[in-house]
């Protein structure tokens, strides 16, 4: 579905710069009909499953969703995969059939990473790429902020555009999410934040929404899933195709090439520890914060 796109975008483009071509693949892509479509086939499965309350509702949409020609050819496809698997992947359980089947529609969307470029290595079948290896990346300087379960998406980025220090937050991408419940905000990483889990709590604390930011993402490898062109609420499209920061590459690069991705900073760190023991003891971190102030 990608290929032939950005076969498109390149051949038609041919004089462009870079930066330019990059722009025009990922208009492409969000505007893309097969894009748009798929995103809002996964928003809409998810938000059904969700909205099951009862046992009773779940199982009939669970029997809905698995009599679809799409899930049959899916499900088709795994289990000839099963066969040739050590470990089998598919469960027998019809609802966690379409748990996973749901989640591969997500998986299935194209994705970007604006955090590091990759250098050529092998995968496991010695097959030579960009592969996605946090060995292999350097740094661009871009951060990304993850939020997740967002309540009111849309109007609380509508409040980061009417801020008036909004230009000097070194904001360049902000978008929902293919879930519909969550934001995504690349930005230009500070030195002095730390490395880029840092800079995400930082900025999320700066946006008054830190309670929302997901640690899980602290990998410079680690991709997003490109959105509808309808949901892109702000994109500066030369300052994200054409910003690099090698100092921000020279001070953390080699740690994540190395495997190590944690907060540098201490009141990043007890952040962690305080969600952590929150987990383990089964209930959600509630008006998260630490004792170091708003700044560093």
């Amino acid at each position: 579905m990608i290929v032939p796109i950005i076969k498109r975008c390149y051949q038609k483009n041919i004089d462009k710069a870079t930066e330019e071509l990059l722009a025009d693949c990922l208009k492409n892509i969000t505007e893309s009909p097969e894009v748009n479509l798929a995103v809002e086939h996964y928003r809409e499965l998810k938000h059904r499953m969700a909205e099951a309350e009862t046992a009773e509702a779940r199982e009939k949409l669970v029997e809905e969703i698995a009599a679809t020609p799409e899930f049959q050819s899916w499900l088709r496809g795994e289990l000839a995969k099963d066969s040739r698997r050590s470990k089998k992947r598919i469960p027998e359980d019809r609802d966690k059939r379409v748990s996973l089947y749901i989640a591969s529609l997500k998986s299935g969307l194209p994705a970007v990473i604006p955090t590091a470029v990759f250098t050529e290595s092998k995968d496991r079948w010695g097959r030579t790429g960009l592969w996605r290896v946090q060995s292999n990346g350097y740094l661009t300087g871009l951060a990304v902020l993850d939020l997740d379960h967002v309540k009111d998406a849309g109007a609380k980025v509508d409040e980061w555009l009417q801020r008036k220090d909004f230009g000097e937050l070194g904001i360049l991408w902000i978008f929902i999410t293919a879930s519909g419940e969550g934001v995504k905000v690349v930005f230009k990483a500070r030195e002095e934040w730390g490395n880029l889990i840092d800079n995400a709590y930082q900025m999320a604390e700066m946006l008054g929404v830190l309670d929302y930011a997901d640690g899980a993402c602290k990998n410079s490898d680690h991709c997003h899933f490109v959105p509808r062109s309808s949901d892109i609420r702000y994109i500066d499209w030369e300052g994200l195709f054409g910003y690099e920061n090698p100092a921000y590459e020279q001070r953390y690069g080699a740690a994540y090439r190395e495997g190590n991705s944690e907060p540098t900073q201490l009141r990043w760190q007890d952040l962690e520890r305080q969600r952590k023991a929150a987990r383990e003891k089964g209930a959600a971190p509630q008006e998260t914060s630490t004792d170091y102030g708003a700044g560093l």
